[in-house]
């Protein structure tokens, strides 16, 4: 017995154990383990383009300090102000990084756009925190007016006391933010007053609309910001304090940051016991403070940290979090040492100019280089870049005004408004709290593995599996190109390949090895492993700031210049506008399939019959959700919910769902995603639609199942399977004139001049020699080099190049 007791106590104490709750360290471990934080960034050529043009981009991806191994495709996508999909491309990544383009349709209209890049293990993060850009383009497309901005008088302002809380009882730092109507920031000047009138302190931006000011909080009392726009007096309530927490100070300091704790005695469950803060979701220091003690003050030695946003946390000593602050390190560990060159430059008319990149020390890099006419940039100076993005916008959310400016210097006034922006733009990557409280994290999304192509072989006209027997595997891409290749399905009758790499429209066509083709097997394709539908939670109008406001120059010059660019480059005939379309195609359709009220005019009529090759989409929600702008499709299992052209609390019933038609008869959505989309000839979608109840508020589709000549279906004949790979890339033109003298017979009106985004550095002190042609007209050059090296450091270069003046 007296052995055995001790047994017991030591079982119960390991079941004890095995029971606690996981400290805070031990959620952020696993939650970085199954959500590892991913970044992008991608360098366009330039920041605005004419309708009708391609922008060009190299993506790099990171995964915490160093080259993101862990992704192998990326999405790029085009979306308006409305946050309707309009283009999406879909690319591979090698190495940490992808090429491609983004087509900007001629039908555009004047304004803001937002580019949006992610990869499938990004959207396992429910931030949200994915790659956004703003782009403007320019139009000139008939019909269409450019809006007059409205000017933006309204102030907002937003209160953040520091660490989290307002505390009564102490002095409390607050940092402040003041913002337009269209969050664009504003310099203000103000009064802080008490519910008693009576003014404590006044306060002013210093940066941005940015600043911050002490107060001691009184318990029961409310505080008020006041400004003043001449005779209008603004009154903003400040944040409710409380009798309950820590009061947190932090200041730069020379060895990183001096930080200070206040607390109450009386109640130990708001006292701090440790600190722990972390980068890219990982532990950087954990300590641990004195018990009982009302002011604990101390030093964070961030000296021998990486570079980035440092989230630092105050924990009470069951783990609950009672403070946090932002901080940012800047030990400059992340610069690559570079330079660049210039050897010829001319502005004159098709003049070669000659520049050289250097490269100090030992490495392996990737850059990418963009030259471009610089009186068409909206920019001076760009306002984000490689570096930017990496160490700050990539983690925050929202949109931060010009944050190339906080890395322009290593002056007091910007590490001021640096440590001004950690206050006042928020964290979004992940709550303690949720963090705590929620359950183990799970990777909804994996990553493809760039392209895999599965699915079931059978006996013709039979179930019967074709079980462990080899295939022949005819392989055509839209290239022109052709390969065979082997495999052997299993017992199952199943095949799969893996890591597959192609472009386009490709067609596959699957034979036994007797070559009998159809005559023998039939083949069940799985669902495409690549054109997946994925939920992204919406931006917001406030994302966008209006580009008009930051430089007047460039749409003045592209407005001036653009009816001449577009006939340089043979897109427009003076006077005339062409535009071919096959009229008679869906008038036979129509008249074949639809009656009625549904006869007619539509917002979209979309004709498969006329396909190119066969559609390979599960369903035909799945194959309309990036053809129709505006179109949104929810998938809960089996069950499908559509929407069209709703914005977030469109009304006050919420997002109004689609009113579906199968063949005129009112139905549902799951009986529609039934239907192989090969079985449907039609499809029309309404804004309205007065044969539906209510009108139809939220968007009508209707869909026709293909009848007589239309049933003919080449897939289930041929085994051939035509299969969408990555997005073709277009290749950057430049003239050579020195190779092709014809070319200086024709106009140059190029806005980029030069775009080479793969340039591979492996080799010590690289010296890369470079070389472009002048357009027309260009009284200004812009090079920017962006890179990245295998070990994580940046590379970032731009320079303006005017004419010398004597």
């Amino acid at each position: 017995m007296k052995r055995i007791i001790p047994f017991l106590l030591l079982c119960f104490a390991l079941s004890a154990t095995a029971l606690r709750a996981q400290s805070p360290e031990e959620k952020l471990a696993l939650r970085s383990q199954v959500i590892p934080v991913e970044k992008a960034y991608l360098h366009f050529d330039r920041d605005n383009y004419l309708a009708g043009d391609a922008g060009y981009f190299k993506a790099y991806l990171m995964s915490g300090f160093v080259p993101d191994s862990i992704s192998s495709v990326l999405y790029v996508e085009l979306l308006n102000k409305q946050e309707e999909l309009l283009n999406r491309q879909v690319v591979p990544l090698f190495n940490s990084t992808a090429v491609g383009h983004v087509e900007f349709p001629d039908t555009l209209s004047t304004g803001d756009y937002l580019i949006r890049a992610y990869t499938p293990l990004m959207l396992n993060d429910s931030s949200g925190l994915v790659y956004k850009k703003q782009v403007f383009i320019y139009s000139a497309a008939p019909g269409v007016k450019t809006e007059t901005p409205k000017a933006a008088e309204m102030v907002k302002m937003g209160f953040y006391p520091e660490g989290g809380n307002m505390v009564a009882g102490f002095r409390n730092t607050i940092a402040f933010k003041a913002v337009d109507e269209s969050g664009l920031p504003v310099n203000i000047t103000g009064l802080v007053v008490d519910d008693r009138n009576d003014t404590l302190i006044s306060f002013s931006s210093v940066h941005d609309g940015m600043g911050m000011f002490d107060i001691d909080v009184v318990t029961g009392r409310q505080y008020f910001a006041l400004t003043f726009n001449g005779t209008t007096v603004n009154k903003f309530p400040l944040p409710a304090s409380t009798d309950k927490g820590i009061a947190l100070t932090v200041i730069p300091h020379p060895e990183g940051y001096f930080f200070e704790i206040q607390q109450q005695q009386a109640d130990e469950r708001f006292m701090a016991a440790y600190m722990i803060g972390q980068m890219q979701q990982e532990k950087v220091f954990k300590q641990e403070f004195k018990k009982g003690a009302k002011t604990v003050q101390g030093v964070l030695n961030t000296k021998r940290l990486l570079s980035g946003i440092l989230h630092v946390t105050i924990f009470n000593k069951d783990g609950m979090p009672l403070a946090e602050r932002l901080v940012f390190v800047d030990n400059g560990e992340y610069r690559q040492h570079s330079t660049l060159m210039l050897d010829t430059v001319s502005f004159k008319s098709r003049a070669k100019n000659v520049y050289r990149i250097t490269l100090k020390d030992t490495m392996q890099a990737s850059i990418s280089v963009s030259v471009t006419d610089a009186g068409f940039s909206l920019f001076r100076e760009k306002p984000d870049n490689i570096i930017s993005a990496f160490l700050l916008t990539d983690d925050l959310p929202g949109t931060v005004h010009h944050p190339l400016y906080y890395f322009s210097s290593a002056e007091d006034s910007v590490k001021t408004a640096l440590d001004l922006l950690m206050m006042t733009q928020g964290w979004r990557r992940f709550k303690w709290t949720d963090l705590q409280a929620a359950a183990p994290p799970v990777k909804h999304y994996q990553d493809p593995a760039w392209i895999h192509l599965s699915g079931l072989v059978n006996i013709i006209g039979t179930r019967i599996p074709f079980a462990n027997k080899p295939l022949i595997v005819f392989m055509a891409g839209a290239d022109s190109s052709r390969s065979i290749q082997m495999l052997q399905t299993d017992v199952n009758g199943r095949f799969r390949i893996d890591s597959m790499i192609f472009y386009g429209n490709t067609r596959f066509l699957f034979s036994d090895i007797h070559g009998r083709k159809s005559k023998v097997i039939e083949v069940h394709m799985d669902k495409d492993s690549l054109f997946n539908s994925f939920y992204l939670p919406l931006a917001g109008s406030s994302w966008f700031t209006p580009s008009y406001r930051k430089f007047k120059g460039a749409a003045v010059l592209a407005m001036n210049d653009m009816d001449e660019i577009l006939r340089a480059q043979g897109k427009m005939l003076t006077g005339v506008t062409v535009r071919a379309k096959k009229k008679s195609v869906i008038q036979e359709l129509e008249e074949k399939y639809s009656s009625g009220l549904f006869a007619g005019f539509s917002e979209r009529t979309m004709d498969l019959t006329h396909v190119d090759a066969p559609i390979t989409d599960l369903t035909i929600f799945d194959y309309l959700m990036y053809r129709v702008p505006g179109l949104q499709v929810q998938r809960d299992g089996i069950d499908y919910r559509i929407f069209y052209r709703q914005m977030a609390n469109a009304s006050s019933m919420g997002e109004i769902p689609m009113t579906l038609f199968l063949d005129e008869m009112q139905t549902d959505a799951q009986v529609i995603s039934s239907i192989p989309p090969n079985d449907i000839a039609m499809v029309k979608i309404f804004n309205s639609f007065a044969g539906a109840s209510g009108n139809g508020a939220g968007g009508v589709m209707a869909i026709y199942t293909k009848k007589g000549s239309d049933q003919y279906d080449a897939s289930n004949t041929e085994n051939q399977i035509s299969y969408r790979g990555f997005s073709l890339h277009k290749e950057f033109y430049a003239p050579d004139y020195e190779k092709d003298p014809e070319a200086l017979n024709r106009p140059d009106r190029r806005i980029t001049l030069q775009w080479i985004p793969e340039i591979l550095v492996n080799g010590a002190d690289a010296v890369i020699p470079l070389q472009f042609y002048s357009n027309d007209s260009a009284k200004a050059f812009k090079l920017v080099v962006e890179g990245m090296t295998a070990d994580g450091k940046l590379i970032y270069m731009e320079k303006n190049i005017f004419p010398a003046t004597k």
